[in-house]
C-alpha cells in the first residue's frame, strides 16, 4: 500500500514522541550498568562512555521538546534527518559498550549485557520502527559489535555470535513487517475518516445543491402564477411571467445536470461502467471541444486555442471525450481572464493530451482535494456559476476505469496543466524507414536546426540524422533565411544572442520562405505561459535539453501533422 504524506508524518510523530520514555530509560540503564560494573571496568573507559551517553540521551529528549514547538517551521525531510542525528549517537554508544567492557567482565555479566542489547531493538519497534531505515540502522549498530565481540571468546562465544547474527536477520524481517502493518493501519484509519467526512460532506452539499434549483423553480413558478392571475394580464406582466418561466427552465436544466452527474458518480462507484476501447481520432475530439466551449470561453473574454493533431489513440470514445470535456469545462469555469490552450504530444507509445491555462493556479497540497466530489477551491459559497464540483471527480474516476493516467501540474498564480495519458493507436505507430538509395534519402523529411552554440548544434544534428531525417544546421537566423530548399520542421532555442526569440525566428523564416513549416522551440524553463505564447505563433515547445524518446516522437508527430 502506497502511503500518503499524512501517514509518513504520523509515523515520524510517533518516533519523536517515543524519544522521551526511551531517553529516560536509556539514562537509567546506563547509570545502573555503570554502578554495577564500577569496580570491574576501568574508569577511564567507563566514565567517558557514561558522560557521552547522558549527553546523547538528554539531547534527544530536548530536541523532541524543541520539535513540538517548531514542528510547522521545517519540512518533513528536515525533521526526519534530525531524528537520525538525535537517535543514532545513543545507539552507537550502546553498540560499542561490549567492545571495551567484555574483556573485563565474567561470562554472567556478558550474558546480562547481551540480553539487554538483544531486547533493545524489539523495544524500539514501538518507538522508531515507523521510520524503518532508522530502526534498521540502530538495530545493526546495537547487535553487530556485540555478536562479533562474542566470537573472540572460544567456541561457545562463536556459537553465541552466530546466533546473534541469525537473531538480527530475524529481527529485520519482523521489523519490516511491523513497519508495514503500522503504516497500513494509519493509512486505513485516514482513509476511513476521509470516507466518513466525504460522505457527510456529500450528503450535506448534495442536499443543498438539490434544494437550490428546486427552490428557484418553486419561486419562479409562483412568480409567474401571481402575474397571470388577472383575467386580462398586461403585456408587462406576461413578459415578466415569461422571464420567470425561463428562470424555472434554466433551474430544471441545472437540476438535470446535477442528477446526471450524481448518477455517473454512482455508476463509477458501483463498477457499472464497462469501457469499449477502440481507435479514436483526436481531431474529432478537438472539433467537439471547439464547438462546445469556444463560444462560452470567448463570452468570458478568454483566449481559446486548440492545436490540431492527426494522431489516433485507443480508448472508449464516449468516456474519453467526457474526460477531456470535463477538463476543458473546469478551465473555462475557473479562469476569469486569460488563455486556455488544448494540445497533445507523443510520449513513446502513448499520447499526452493537455489542457493548459494561466488562471489562478492550485497549491500542490490541494492536488488530491480537487478530485473529490463537490470540492471547489475558489467556490466556497457554492455559487451556481462555479458548477457542482463533480467534473474533475468524474474525470478522475473515468480515467482510472479506462486505465489512463490523469495528472495535474500547477502553482498558485502560475496557471494549471491538466493532462491525461492515453495509448497511441497501434496502426498509427510507423515502422522504421529503410535505408535504401539516394532517392529514398531525398524523400526523407528535412529538418532545419538553428543554434548559436556549435557543440550543441553538431551533437543535436547527429542525433536527429540517426532518426532518418535530413538535417541542415545553422548558427543564426541570418544564415538559415537564404536556404533554397523548403524544410518540414524548424528547431531552434528559446532566445538568440541578439534577443530575437525562437518564435520570432520561426515566424520570420516562414515569411521569407513563403512556406508554412512546423516549428519546435527548445525551452530551458518550460512553464504554462511560455507554452501558451509559443502556441500563438503556431510553435510547439519541449524542455531543453529534451529526452531523446520524447524529442524523437515530437519531431515525428509535427512532420506527420504537417503532411497529413
Amino acid at each position: 500500500m502506497q502511503w500518503r504524506r499524512e501517514t509518513l508524518n504520523e509515523l515520524l510523530d510517533q518516533a519523536y514522541k517515543g524519544a522521551i520514555p526511551t531517553g529516560v530509560f536509556s539514562i537509567c540503564a546506563a547509570c545502573l550498568f555503570s554502578y554495577a560494573f564500577w569496580n570491574k571496568i576501568p574508569l577511564p573507559n567507563l566514565l567517558p562512555w557514561l558522560a557521552l551517553m547522558l549527553i546523547a540521551q538528554t539531547s534527544r529528549i530536548a530536541f523532541s521538546f524543541y520539535r513540538a514547538k517548531r514542528i510547522d517551521q521545517q519540512s518533513y525531510r528536515f525533521w526526519k534527518n534530525a531524528l537520525f542525528i538525535s537517535v543514532l549517537p545513543g545507539s552507537l554508544l550502546w553498540g560499542i559498550f561490549p567492545l571495551f567492557s567484555f574483556v573485563h567482565l565474567d561470562d554472567i555479566s556478558r550474558v546480562i549485557i547481551s540480553i539487554f542489547l538483544a531486547t533493545a531493538p524489539t523495544a524500539q519497534l514501538l518507538s522508531i520502527s515507523g521510520v524503518f531505515r532508522l530502526w534498521l540502522t540502530s538495530m545493526v549498530i546495537l547487535l553487530l559489535p556485540m555478536c562479533f565481540t562474542w566470537m573472540f571468546y572460544g567456541l561457545p562465544g562463536l556459537a553465541l555470535g552466530l546466533i546473534g547474527l541469525l537473531y538480527a536477520a530475524y529481527l529485520y524481517a519482523v521489523g519490516r513487517k511491523f513497519n508495514q502493518l503500522m503504516g497500513d493501519k494509519i493509512q486505513l484509519t485516514y482513509k476511513a475518516n476521509a470516507v466518513l467526512r466525504a460522505k457527510t460532506t456529500f450528503l450535506a452539499t448534495a442536499s443543498h445543491d438539490l434544494r437550490q434549483p428546486l427552490h428557484a423553480i418553486t419561486m419562479s413558478l409562483a412568480a409567474a402564477e401571481a402575474r397571470l392571475l388577472d383575467e386580462t394580464p398586461s403585456k408587462q406582466d406576461i413578459d415578466a411571467a415569461y422571464q420567470s418561466l425561463e428562470t424555472a427552465t434554466h433551474s430544471v436544466e441545472n437540476l438535470t445536470r446535477l442528477l446526471n452527474s450524481l448518477m455517473d458518480v454512482s455508476k463509477l462507484e458501483s463498477g457499472g461502467v464497462k469501457p469499449n476501447h477502440t481507435a479514436i481520432s483526436l481531431s474529432n475530439i478537438f472539433d467537439h471541444l471547439s464547438r462546445t466551449f469556444e463560444n462560452s470561453a470567448k463570452e468570458k473574454g478568454l483566449e481559446f486555442q486548440i492545436v490540431p493533431s492527426s494522431l489516433r489513440v485507443t480508448s472508449d470514445p464516449i468516456y474519453f471525450q467526457r474526460i477531456v470535456s470535463n477538463l476543458v469545462s473546469n478551465a473555462v469555469q475557473h479562469v476569469s481572464d486569460g488563455k486556455i490552450l488544448i494540445g497533445c504530444r507523443r510520449r513513446a507509445d502513448s499520447v499526452v493530451i493537455s489542457v493548459l491555462d494561466n488562471g489562478p493556479g492550485i497549491p500542490p497540497e490541494k492536488f488530491r482535494d480537487i478530485f473529490e466530489e463537490f470540492h471547489q477551491l475558489d467556490n466556497p459559497g457554492r455559487k451556481s456559476s462555479g458548477g457542482q464540483g463533480l467534473g474533475l471527480a468524474i474525470a478522475d474516476r473515468l480515467a482510472r476505469v479506462l486505465g489512463h493516467n490523469l495528472s495535474v501540474s500547477s502553482l498558485p498564480g502560475a496557471g494549471s496543466v491538466f493532462s491525461v495519458e492515453v495509448p497511441l493507436h497501434k496502426a498509427h505507430i510507423p515502422s522504421q524507414t529503410p535505408k535504401n538509395s539516394a532517392q529514398s534519402n531525398r524523400r526523407r523529411p528535412l529538418v532545419v536546426l538553428i543554434n548559436p552554440f556549435v557543440d550543441v548544434l553538431e551533437e543535436t544534428a547527429v542525433q536527429i540524422r540517426q532518426w532518418e531525417y535530413r538535417v541542415l544546421a545553422f548558427q543564426s537566423y541570418e544564415e538559415a533565411q537564404n536556404l533554397q530548399i523548403r524544410p518540414q520542421l524548424i528547431i531552434c532555442p528559446e532566445r538568440f544572442p541578439n534577443e530575437m526569440t525562437g518564435c520570432e525566428a520561426a515566424e520570420r523564416l516562414r515569411s521569407v520562405w513563403k512556406h508554412n513549416c512546423a516549428a519546435l522551440i527548445l525551452i530551458q524553463d518550460l512553464n504554462t505561459d511560455k507554452m501558451l505564447s509559443a502556441a500563438k505563433h503556431n510553435c510547439k515547445t519541449i524542455q531543453d535539453p529534451p529526452a531523446p524518446d520524447e524529442f524523437k516522437a515530437l519531431i515525428q508527430d509535427e512532420i506527420q501533422n504537417l503532411t497529413s
